[in-house]
Formats: C-alpha cells, sequence, structure tokens
C-alpha cells in the first residue's frame, strides 16, 4: 500500500512539474514589418519590446522587418521617434503587420543653449 502511495507522489510530482514546465517555454517566434501608416513605407529603427517585466526587445530593420521570440498571449509595444507608441497583442499569430501613425509637430519649439570658454593653442 505504501509502495503504491509513494508511486503516484512520484508520478504526480511529474506530471505538475512537466506541466509547468511545458507553461513556462510556451514561446512563439514573431516576425513582421512595421510601416508608416500614411504611406505604407518602411520605419527603420522602431522598438519592438514584450510587455510587462520582460526584459525582451528588438529593432525593426532597414525593410521595416522584426522578429521576436515572446509568450504566446504577450503584447508588443511598438515605439519610434516621431510615431505615436503603439500596443498590438500576439494572440498566438507568428506574423504580425504593424502600421504606425506619425506624430505631427514634435520638435518645432527646440532651442539650443551653450556656455563655456576655450582656450586656443599655447
Amino acid at each position: 500500500m505504501r509502495k503504491q502511495r509513494d508511486q503516484f507522489r512520484k508520478a504526480l510530482c511529474l506530471a505538475l512539474m512537466l506541466f509547468i514546465t511545458g507553461s513556462l517555454l510556451a514561446q512563439n517566434q514573431v516576425t513582421g514589418k512595421i510601416t508608416n501608416q500614411s504611406d505604407n513605407q518602411p520605419v527603420a529603427g522602431a522598438t519592438i519590446q514584450e510587455k510587462g517585466g520582460a526584459k525582451n526587445g528588438t529593432t525593426s530593420g532597414n525593410d521595416g522587418s522584426f522578429k521576436i521570440t515572446v509568450g504566446s498571449n504577450a503584447t508588443l509595444v511598438i515605439t519610434s521617434i516621431g510615431y505615436a507608441p503603439q500596443e498590438i497583442q500576439v494572440n498566438g499569430r507568428s506574423n504580425i503587420s504593424i502600421g504606425l501613425q506619425s506624430v505631427v509637430g514634435g520638435l518645432n519649439e527646440v532651442v539650443v543653449v551653450g556656455y563655456g570658454t576655450q582656450k586656443g593653442p599655447i
């Protein structure tokens, strides 16, 4: 009787370990392309990050393409200078196309101020 109970416990522990490991390793490789929503041109250098505590991220290439490995239910946060940030849910997809909307008037009032002295050669 005791031997059967020990075998049951071992089997239960093994099943739990496999379930937990499978849940943690449920990763999804996502590829895609980031474009400007108004003219459909690629956006190079956009940052794509997994939302939350994960320190997982990448940037888009010159043609706007990217590749990132995230959880199947992850949310991607896409940012780029001159564009409004966007959040996209992966929902198990492996290919996602994202159109970013331009933000107008971000750098209209830049003021450059400099102070200092310079000494010539002696």
